[in-house]
């Protein structure tokens, strides 16, 4: 059973080679990467400051069937904001590309004018139910389920749905999290307005022991998950 690991590109300088980034912090194989290249209003997840990914890493990961697994889950960004993308949109619409989507209304655009990519479901979705993953894959190529709801609730997936669906092998600090009130202050930020928020610094309780937590992916792959999404601690060997 082939395993699909997409790899953040968190934290890489764009001078940075991604083969030496990939074998310096994670022993798995990357089927894709998720990170940053030029500046697109779509982004979402985390704020923009300065590209991940290279013109030649792409040219790399292209020749070595590495995909590119764009976060656009920015969830204030307009039908415009989409149209002023185009340039960028083109530049990687490819076979083996995708991309993460927060909101539904960028769907029907991209099966319009981007075939080649497949389309995810973002986390940032919250989704964290069968009933809404199964609903929620009429839509999508792919879904992400809430990792801190699929970890402890342990649902039960029919099996034709697991292989779409994309799980977290490890997490950081939006896995305990109550109120991730980041994710809207960053697609604020990646439009040019607003400014960083965290709950962590305003007021919210929340149980976070660590800043990575490493979940059961063993487990996830012996019940049939093939998809899954690694993180790495800054500094520190991935999963």
């Amino acid at each position: 059973m082939k395993i699909d690991y997409s790899i953040s590109v968190r934290g890489k300088a764009e001078n940075d080679s991604i083969i030496g980034f990939l074998n310096t912090y994670f022993k798995s194989k990357a089927t894709s990467v998720f990170g940053f290249s030029k500046h697109c209003k779509l982004y979402g997840g985390r704020p923009y400051f300065l590209p991940e990914l290279s013109e030649d890493d792409f040219e790399i990961m292209e020749a070595s069937g590495i995909g590119y697994r764009i976060p656009l889950q920015n969830t204030l960004a307009t039908e415009k904001d989409f149209y002023d993308s185009f340039n960028f949109l083109e530049r990687h619409h490819r076979q083996g590309n995708s991309v993460i989507l927060a909101r539904d209304r960028f769907v029907p655009l991209f099966r319009e004018h981007f075939p080649l990519y497949e389309i995810e479901a973002s986390v940032i979705k919250n989704i964290h139910s069968v009933e809404n993953i199964i609903k929620s894959l009429d839509k999508y190529d792919t879904v992400v389920p809430d990792p801190y709801w699929f970890e402890n609730k342990n649902p039960t997936i029919p099996l034709e749905y697991r292989p779409r669906l994309r799980l977290f092998a490890n997490a950081g600090c939006m896995y305990t999290c109550p109120e991730r009130i980041c994710y809207t202050a960053m697609s604020k930020m990646n439009l040019g307005v607003g400014k960083f928020r965290c709950s962590a610094t305003e007021g919210v309780k929340r149980d976070h022991k660590g800043s990575m937590y490493d979940l059961n992916a063993e487990r996830y792959i012996n019940d049939g998950y093939t998809k899954f999404k690694l993180l790495r601690s800054k500094g520190t060997t991935g999963y």
